[in-house]
């Protein structure tokens, strides 16, 4: 169970953040290995480059550089208990444990994008 206040929440989700914005910025600091821009074929394709491509950026086109080391993921986004009550509610009515634990497995998933 969770038993931090709102205010140490919200100090550990701008902590985080914190974390991850530097891990970005790190990343970006490199040396990009290669560079990708969007292609018209096939529809929603891209085209790679090994060098970068400024016929394409002059002529204003998107251009994703691609580092070596991978990019930082997205921090956890766990569950409020506001989430697990719900859960919990929605799975009393013949429900048993399998069924809350899918309930959670869930909404987890829609709160981090998996």
């Amino acid at each position: 169970m969770n038993n931090l206040t709102p205010e140490q929440l919200a100090f550990r989700a701008g902590y985080e953040q914190g974390r991850f914005d530097a891990q970005v910025e790190t990343a970006q600091q490199q040396e990009p290995v290669a560079w990708r821009t969007k292609n018209a074929t096939p529809p929603g394709g891209y085209v790679l480059f090994q060098q970068y491509p400024q016929a394409v950026a002059e002529l204003g086109g998107e251009i994703q550089p691609l580092y070596t080391s991978p990019q930082p993921s997205k921090p956890w986004v766990g569950l409020t208990q506001q989430d697990i009550n719900i859960a919990f509610d929605a799975t009393q009515e013949g429900g048993g444990f399998d069924e809350f634990a899918r309930a959670i497995e869930a909404k987890l998933k829609e709160k981090n994008g998996a």
